[in-house]
């Protein structure tokens, strides 16, 4: 039905133009020759536009009958002298004419406005497209810029030259440089010296196609100070043109911290390994003699009496006895030293009167006085505060004090001193002995520890336990020990005891006292 109708108004303006045209031209006459034709003419001109080719043509045969047989018969004069049927044939070509290219165009144009509205389509969809991607796009770096911001890693890029061209809050944070100062700088002057070459390398080797793993430097922030980093980095490149590096850095000072104390650790483990390898030796050493000795002259009390006299016969049993001390006070440090290790060795606070106690020492060393050789001397700097300690425990500090020095020293004089200080009791013990290296002292109060050079030569005898009991047995009675030494003048060691130690609550658990 549409086309229908439009067929019909197409080929209704042809008719009715032309009628129009005949109208007006009958209507006006007389007129000049050329005018009935023009008339006629804008009919054609009008059905050709308007209605295209077949309506055209409609309007011209229509106007060349009305020419014909009304406007222009045989009677009519024209100026110009041609006949009747050339002047209607030159009508009908020129109207033909006109109404055919009048129809070509409208044909053209009808093309050129489909391929027209054709193209704004493609033009607006394609736009419509490019809007969605130019949001997506910026929705897109927003939420980059949002992750380069925010991340907690430093991100930054760097131009093949190395200068930088974007760095993050976060690396902002760690080298301590604003972005405004760091985009001016070259990777030279953040990365210490000795990691430039590094980061150099990698750079070319991934410039050369390759993909370096991760890797560690340092680099040097704004204050100065060294920082630690792991980065990943890749080659940025716009349309295979390599343009610069982006990089990714991870502080791990905490990491190289804990490596580092997982390092120490171990060492300290092998170290503690070997120490005890040594202290087996050496105890199965220190073992073995005394046991050695009382077998041996055990088997001999057990000979007749008459090949073996009396006087020997007590020579052979004080050697007994005293290996047999020697034994129990090999053991006992072991067994002290484990206690206190384990916390085992609970205090007995008493009062003690520093005068009497050092006299009660002086008679118990008196056997290792006579046999040493050394001359003992005993300085009180009186008065002397009572203590509110453990005597026992104040005892063997002070006996195994006396006993190194006596192993360190070949003669001389060992000097016992003791005098009031800072709300205590300061004893010290001064030999005139080989003395400890300076290297020596940090460690002359661990386990197993040994110096080399004591009476004899070489290593002394023990177990190495003796200064690492008074240390844990000063800190157990709340005082502090300390020494001082020249190699080849001697040493002195320093215990200072509070007037009143407390008795602490995990020592509390246990035996009662100390085995020696």
């Amino acid at each position: 039905m549409p086309r229908t109708l439009a067929f019909s108004r197409r080929y209704g303006m042809a008719v009715g133009s032309t009628a129009l045209a005949l109208l007006v031209t009958w209507g006006l006459r007389p007129l000049p020759p050329p005018l009935p034709g023009l008339i006629l003419l804008m009919a054609v001109v009008g059905s050709s536009v308007y209605g295209g080719l077949g309506p055209g043509l409609l309007a011209t045969a229509s106007s060349l009958l009305v020419l014909h047989t009304i406007v222009l018969p045989p009677t009519y004069v024209l100026t110009v002298p041609l006949t009747h049927g050339l002047r209607v044939g030159v009508f009908g070509v020129v109207a033909c004419t006109v109404s055919v290219l009048l129809a070509v165009a409208r044909w053209i144009t009808a093309r050129l406005q489909r391929a027209n509205a054709e193209l704004e389509a493609r033009v607006a969809e394609r736009t419509a497209t490019l809007a969605q991607a130019h949001t997506a796009l910026g929705a897109s770096e927003a939420r980059y810029r949002d992750l380069f911001e925010n991340a907690t890693d430093s991100i930054y890029t760097h131009d093949l030259q190395g200068y930088f061209t974007s760095v993050n809050k976060a690396a902002e944070r760690l080298s301590g440089y604003t972005q405004t100062e760091a985009l001016q700088m070259h990777i030279a002057q953040v990365v210490v010296p000795e990691h430039l070459a590094l980061a150099n390398q990698t750079t070319e080797r991934q410039l050369a196609g390759e993909t370096p793993p991760p890797y560690e430097l340092e680099i040097q922030t704004k204050a100065g100070l060294r920082v630690p980093l792991e980065l990943h980095t890749r080659l940025i490149s716009h349309e295979g043109q390599p343009m610069g590096i982006q990089g990714i850095a991870r502080d791990i000072s905490e990491r190289k911290r804990g490596e580092e104390a997982l390092r120490q650790a171990t060492e300290a483990a092998e170290a503690a390994n070997r120490a005890k390898s040594e202290f087996l030796a050496t105890m199965s050493h220190e073992l073995r003699t005394p046991l050695s000795v009382i077998l041996g002259y055990t088997a001999l009390l057990q000979e007749e009496e008459e090949t073996y006299p009396a006087p020997e016969r007590r020579e052979t049993l004080c050697r007994i006895d005293r290996s047999a001390h020697e034994l129990l006070d090999l053991i006992t440090a072991v067994l002290d030293m484990s206690r206190l290790e384990a916390g085992r060795l609970p205090l007995e606070i008493t009062t003690v009167n520093v005068q009497d106690l050092l006299r009660e020492l002086e008679n118990a060393t008196q056997g290792l006085q006579d046999q040493s050789r050394l001359t003992f001397v005993w300085e009180v700097t009186a008065p002397l505060p009572r203590l509110q300690t453990d005597p026992e425990k104040l005892k063997i500090v002070l006996k195994n004090l006396l006993g190194n020095a006596v192993k360190f020293t070949a003669q001389g004089t060992i000097t016992i001193r003791a005098a009031s200080r800072d709300s205590g009791v300061e004893f010290s013990v001064q030999d005139t002995g080989i003395g400890i290296p300076p290297a020596a002292l940090a460690q002359v109060f661990e386990p197993f520890h040994q110096l080399e050079g004591g009476r004899g030569s070489g290593r002394v005898g023990g177990t190495g336990l003796g200064l690492a009991i008074v240390q844990r047995l000063v800190g157990l009675l709340g005082g502090r020990v300390s020494v001082e030494s020249e190699v080849g003048r001697g040493s002195t060691f320093r215990v200072w005891v509070p007037s009143r130690s407390l008795a602490r609550p995990e020592n509390g658990k246990g035996g009662k006292g100390s085995s020696l």
